[in-house]
C-alpha cells in the first residue's frame, strides 16, 4: 500500500544519504571496512527489493495506478543511487554473481516511460530520467572500472542508448540524462576491444544525424540567454 512505499523510501533516502560519500572519499582501509559491513548486512535484502519494486512498478503500470507507479519508481530512483555508491569503490562478489539479475532490469528501464513520471515542467527531470540518469552513471562505472566482468552486456546497452537519444528531444530536462548517456558512450568507444560496435558505416551515418547533430543545435531559449546575458550563458554551459 502506499504507506508502506513512503516508508520503504524513508529509509532508502537514509541509507542514501549514508552511502553518498562512498564516490567521494579516497579508498582507504578503514572506508573499505565500512563498506564491507555495509555489504554483508544489506546487499542480499537490496537486491530482494530492487526485485520486488521491479514487481510492483510493472504491477502498477498494468492497473494503470498512477499514484503507486509514482511511489513505486520513486524507491526505484533510490535504489538505482544506491547500485552506484555501493559499486564505486570496488565491484563486491555478491554484485558481480548477480549482475544479471540488476543489469536486464536496468536494460529494460532505459525505454521504460509513463506519464504519471512526467515533471510538472520541462525545465526539471522527471523521476523517469532520474532513474535512467543513475543507471547510465552506473554502466559508465563498470565500463570504465570493471569491463571485463561488465563485457557481454555493453553491446546491449550501446543499442539502447542509441535508441535513447535518437528520440530525446531539446527540453532542458533531459539535459543531464543526455549528457551522461553521451559519456557512457564515449567510455565504450575509448576501449579498442569495443570498436567493432561503431564500425559499420550505417552505424556512424545514425550517430551522428540522429544523435551527435540534434544534441549541438542550439534551442531558442539558448540563443535568448546568451543575448540577453553572454556571461551567465557561459557559466551554465560550463557546469
Amino acid at each position: 500500500n502506499a504507506q508502506n512505499w513512503e516508508s520503504i523510501a524513508r529509509v532508502l533516502k537514509v541509507l542514501q544519504s549514508i552511502f553518498s560519500r562512498y564516490s567521494r572519499d579516497f579508498k582507504s582501509e578503514e572506508l573499505w571496512t565500512e563498506i564491507k559491513y555495509v555489504l554483508d548486512t544489506f546487499q542480499k535484502p537490496l537486491l530482494e527489493l530492487y526485485k520486488h519494486t521491479l514487481q510492483s512498478l510493472q504491477a502498477a503500470h498494468a492497473a494503470k495506478d498512477a499514484v503507486k507507479l509514482k511511489q513505486v519508481a520513486g524507491a526505484l530512483q533510490l535504489l538505482c543511487s544506491i547500485f552506484f555508491e555501493l559499486n564505486y569503490q570496488d565491484i563486491p562478489e555478491f554484485f558481480e554473481d548477480h549482475m544479471a539479475e540488476w543489469m536486464n532490469p536496468f536494460k529494460q528501464l532505459l525505454s521504460f516511460s509513463h506519464p504519471a513520471l512526467n515533471p510538472s515542467s520541462n525545465d526539471e527531470p522527471g523521476i523517469a530520467e532520474q532513474i535512467k540518469t543513475h543507471i547510465f552513471r552506473s554502466i559508465k562505472l563498470y565500463v570504465d572500472k570493471y569491463e571485463e566482468e561488465f563485457a557481454q552486456f555493453v553491446p546491449q546497452f550501446v543499442q539502447e542508448t542509441w535508441k535513447l537519444l535518437a528520440v530525446v528531444d531539446q527540453s532542458n530536462r533531459y539535459d543531464e540524462l543526455v549528457s551522461v548517456a553521451i559519456q557512457f558512450l564515449t567510455s565504450v568507444v575509448k576501449k579498442p576491444w569495443n570498436k567493432q560496435l561503431f564500425a559499420k558505416q550505417e552505424t556512424l551515418q545514425l550517430v551522428c544525424s540522429r544523435i551527435v547533430v540534434p544534441q549541438i543545435k542550439l534551442r531558442q531559449e539558448d540563443l535568448e540567454m546568451f543575448e540577453d546575458d553572454h556571461l551567465e550563458y557561459v557559466r551554465r554551459d560550463m557546469e
